[in-house]
């Protein structure tokens, strides 16, 4: 799970319910010139408020997210993102020490760390808001990691067919909703909300990097640590 990052943080607590209406599957009857009648609408401030932010903005505190696996220290009494970056600059710089206690400005460096989510929501918001601006978002080219996390949702909702506890599954969720928005067929553009269950896992990845390259003292060479943040949803 950690081939592509340093370590995994988990951020736990969030629930599918609270998702609802960030992704909204829009269907014509008419197949359009591109062979695909689906298009997706998102409303980020869905996900903002989610994120701890407000209506308009997320405000996340990606630093303060709890690294469960591959911490530099294991033992640490604290593993927040926040204090294992400081404690990965240590294990670089003397070879194997994972404690930031060698650090005569060792708070100034947990709270640099800190002040990085500022610029993280930035970064959210900026990637988020113009695709939110987009009324109907052409999902068919698969050309991003956006599109390729909604065509991925709508795949598992649509494969999605287990009743064995009695429940409709999600494909059927999503038909019945999809029905009832066609007025009887009525309606040659249909809408209804791709929406989350508990068990289903979103991630990001943050890449946190040295200010320099070289640490001065020993010449040597200090790498960025990164962290996929994991939302298991309840």
């Amino acid at each position: 799970m950690t081939s592509d990052v340093s370590a995994v943080a988990v951020l736990s607590g969030v629930s599918a319910e609270s998702l609802d209406g960030f992704i909204i599957l829009n269907t014509n009857t008419t197949t359009p010139s591109n062979g695909d009648p689906k298009t997706f609408t998102i409303n980020a401030n869905v996900l903002y408020s989610v994120l701890d932010g407000s209506a308009n903005e997320p405000n996340i505190e990606s630093s303060d997210v709890i690294v469960t696996t591959q911490p530099i220290n294991s033992a640490a009494e604290s593993n927040t993102i926040k204090d294992d970056v400081v404690r990965s600059l240590a294990y670089q710089i003397t070879g194997g020490y994972g404690a930031s206690d060698i650090f005569a400005n060792e708070n100034l460096l947990i709270d640099d760390i800190d002040d990085l989510d500022n610029i993280i929501n930035d970064k959210i918001a900026d990637f988020l808001d113009p695709i939110a601006a987009v009324s109907e978002i052409d999902a068919s080219s698969n050309n991003n990691i956006f599109e390729r996390l909604l065509n991925n949702l709508f795949t598992v909702i649509i494969n999605d067919d287990d009743e064995s506890d009695g429940t409709p599954g999600r494909r059927t969720l999503l038909y019945n909703s999809l029905n009832d928005a066609s007025g009887n067929g009525n309606n040659t553009t249909i809408s209804a909300p791709l929406k989350f269950v508990s068990g289903d896992v979103l991630t990001f990845r943050i890449v946190y990097n040295p200010a320099t390259s070289i640490f001065a003292t020993n010449g040597v060479t200090i790498y960025p640590r990164s962290y996929r943040i994991v939302l298991p949803l309840i």
